[in-house]
């Protein structure tokens, strides 16, 4: 049996990797991959409770609709972005003026 110490430990690494990836890339998707990750683990942490508080499983799948819900929209200003700007660098997207 899986104990929920084994699950926050995952959801630990997960979001410890989520972190690392939006500090150290430049490319605006692999941002919104890195923040996708720290949204599930997120998710995790939730769903780890869920087996002393009924409410976690809810609390998860709002988590993960609600990080869908941003991370749709983030693509698509990225698709915008790379359309106009012809890059996803955030180094040479850091001023954004029309």
């Amino acid at each position: 049996m899986v104990t929920t110490t084994s699950y926050l430990l995952l959801a630990a690494a997960l979001f410890i990797i989520g972190v690392v990836g939006v500090l150290v890339r430049r490319n605006i998707l692999v941002s919104l991959m890195a923040l996708g990750l720290m949204a599930n683990a997120t998710a995790l942490v939730f769903a780890a409770f869920s087996r002393w508080y009924p409410d976690g499983e809810v609390l998860a799948l709002l988590v993960l609709a609600a990080s869908t819900a941003g991370l749709g929209l983030g693509v698509a200003m990225g698709v915008y972005l790379f359309r106009h700007r012809r890059t996803l660098d955030m180094d040479e997207l850091g001023q954004l003026r029309w």
